[in-house]
């Protein structure tokens, strides 16, 4: 294994990761803190998804580094810490811990050219805007209130940020506003260099300068009908969902979501009922103002945030099972991570290889059961054009594609 990529939710390690796998480099991502004996002897890239997102940075510290001393006990030769794109959850103890296991800096590179995301002056912008000025800014579990990455980590880790290479104890930030830059700072790696961060705009860069071998490269079979499973409260998601209702998609509604247990038959019932359709959006708000209704329920059902949060993305995953196990035959798009987490968990996934990108950050991947495998393509709420659905849609009209 010449590589590890340590991942705070399920679609940054996914998003991540597919920046090799769609290169031929066998790659295999886990979840949660999973024993090592289930990789393949070929494994040159392994990730591990932490889910560590939500939670306060003293339990973070301790997850990544539990995680980063396995990995340096085994003699990895590289690690990458996959951090949120806007910033999100307690990145600074996230990169501390794997610092202090690995007794090295780390190189971070948070910035994500192709999906909008830049660093200047140590400042992170979303599409041009200050990040607290974003969609990251408004963020109902993690928002962002901070533009300096270095104030940002402050609050998180007595770790320095600084703007030069030390060998160790720091946190080391570079600019990067286009993809020349990106390019430029991955040349940029020293053989001293063994601990990097960043989202999957630097690890794009990263197979040539790490010298990992390649293989062949995948081909994948998409067909129709698409079942859009979304638990993301992003304008974003919100904007592209609506787009698809304009364009035809069947919009189901969950308003039982909050409940111990929805009644999924009737939902199964109307997703099969309109296999004939481009596809079906399952939704459990339709605009951001629906935000409150949800947050009243979740009150008046003794649920806090967090809570709710959890409730919602464990009955997205028991949907998405109960549909896909009465006979369910074509693809799932799985908006946010943590919803994503709970459909693999409940669908009894043996393991997930991702495969391919449609368009930035949104990816292929084939998820394999005891029964048999299905695709599954997966983004992050804040990621993907207005019309992502459709140019997915397009994808899988097409039947097999390549890269």
């Amino acid at each position: 294994m010449r590589l590890a990529i340590l991942a705070d939710d399920f679609t940054g390690a996914l998003d991540t990761s597919v920046q090799f796998s769609s290169q031929g480099i066998s790659t295999v991502l886990t979840s949660g803190e999973q024993p090592w004996t289930s990789m393949p002897d070929n494994c040159e890239v392994l990730t591990m998804d932490l889910q560590t997102r939500h939670l306060p940075p003293a339990d973070v510290y301790r997850r990544v580094y539990r995680a980063a001393e396995k990995l340096r006990q085994k003699n990895v030769p590289y690690l990458y810490i996959k951090t949120d794109s806007g910033m999100r959850g307690n990145v600074g103890a996230a990169l501390a811990a794997a610092a202090d296991s690995w007794k090295s800096s780390v190189y971070f590179v948070p910035a994500y050219p192709k999906t909008g995301r830049t660093v200047v002056d140590g400042a992170l912008y979303v599409d041009g805007k200050p990040v607290s000025e974003s969609v990251f800014g408004e963020d109902l579990f993690n928002p962002v209130r901070r533009d300096r990455i270095a104030d940002i980590i402050g609050e998180q880790t007595r770790m320095p940020v600084v703007e030069k290479w030390q060998p160790e104890g720091a946190i080391v930030l570079r600019n990067a506003s286009t993809n020349e830059d990106m390019k430029r700072l991955a040349a940029e790696i020293t053989p001293d260099v063994r601990l990097m961060a960043g989202c999957a705009g630097l690890a794009h860069y990263l197979p040539d300068k790490l010298q990992i071998p390649a293989g062949k490269l995948p081909e994948v079979t998409l067909h129709q009908p698409l079942l859009v499973i979304s638990g993301s409260t992003s304008k974003v998601s919100l904007d592209q969902l609506r787009y698809c209702e304009e364009k035809g998609f069947r919009s189901i509604l969950l308003t039982d979501i909050l409940e111990a247990e929805p009644d999924f038959k009737t939902l199964v019932r109307q997703v099969m009922e309109s296999h004939h359709s481009s596809g079906v959006l399952l939704e459990v708000i339709r605009s951001e103002e629906e935000c409150a209704r949800l947050n009243q329920e979740a009150g008046r059902s003794g649920l806090n945030s967090i809570q709710a949060s959890e409730r919602i993305a464990s009955n997205l995953g028991k949907a998405a099972a109960s549909i896909v196990n009465a006979g369910f035959q074509g693809v799932l798009f799985v908006f946010g991570g943590d919803t994503l987490a709970c459909v693999l968990r409940e669908l009894k996934t043996r393991r997930i290889e991702p495969l391919c990108e449609i368009e930035s950050g949104v990816v292929v991947s084939e998820v394999f059961r005891d029964d048999g495998s299905l695709f599954v393509i997966s983004k992050s709420g804040s990621f993907g054009g207005l019309d992502v659905v459709e140019n997915v849609c397009r994808k899988c009209s097409m039947g097999v594609f390549a890269q």
